[in-house]
C-alpha cells in the first residue's frame, strides 16, 4: 500500500475548488454519483494543475485499494473518501476495481464492477459502476495510467478481440 495518510484528500480540495485554472485538454471526471461532494471535487479536478490533479487522483485510489485490502485500517481510509464521495457512501466504496481503455487509447476508465459494454473506442455502463473517467490524447492517458494503476496491475491486463484493455480484471 502506497498511501500517504499525512496527505488529507478533503486539504487537497480545499486548496483548488475556488482558484480558476488553466482548462486542460485532458478531461478527468468522478462519476460515482451526483451529490454535492462529487460535483465538488470535479470541480476542483478542473481547477488543477496537471501535477495536482495526477497526485490527488493517485492518493485517491490509494485510499480506496487500503479501504479494500487493509481492514484493520478501514475505518482510516473510509474517513477520507467521505471527504470526496460524502457521509453516506456505499459500503462497496472501498472494493475492487476494474479499469478499461479504449483501443484508441483516448478513454480510461475507473469501474466498482463490470462495465455494461465495451466497444473499441468506447467502454460504458449508462453511468452505473463508475467511479472515474480519463479522456485526452493518448500520450496524456498513458501518463495518468501509469500514475494511478499499480505496477501490478498494470501487468494484470486482459486484452478483448476489439483492442479494449482491460485492467485489474478479478473476475
Amino acid at each position: 500500500m502506497t498511501t500517504d495518510h499525512q496527505i488529507d484528500l478533503g486539504a487537497m480540495l480545499d486548496a483548488v475548488v475556488g482558484k480558476s485554472g488553466t482548462p486542460s485538454p485532458t478531461k478527468v471526471k468522478l462519476d460515482w454519483t451526483a451529490i454535492p461532494e462529487v460535483l465538488r471535487t470535479n470541480i476542483a479536478l478542473q481547477n488543477m494543475g496537471e501535477d495536482e490533479r495526477l497526485e490527488f487522483l493517485k492518493v485517491l485510489l490509494d485510499h480506496w485499494r487500503g479501504a479494500w485490502y487493509n481492514a484493520s485500517d478501514r475505518e482510516s481510509h473510509m474517513v477520507q473518501l467521505r471527504k470526496v464521495f460524502g457521509e453516506n457512501t456505499h459500503e462497496d466504496i472501498g472494493s475492487r476495481l476494474l479499469y478499461t481503455l479504449t483501443a484508441d487509447g483516448r478513454q480510461f476508465r475507473c469501474w466498482n464492477g463490470i462495465p455494461g459494454r465495451m466497444t473499441k473506442n468506447h467502454v460504458d455502463s449508462c453511468g452505473a459502476s463508475m467511479v472515474l473517467e480519463v479522456v485526452g490524447e493518448p500520450t496524456s492517458i498513458n501518463k495518468y495510467m501509469f500514475a494511478i494503476l499499480p505496477h501490478e496491475t498494470r501487468l494484470n491486463v486482459v486484452q478483448l478481440p476489439n483492442g479494449t484493455m482491460i485492467y485489474g480484471f478479478h473476475f
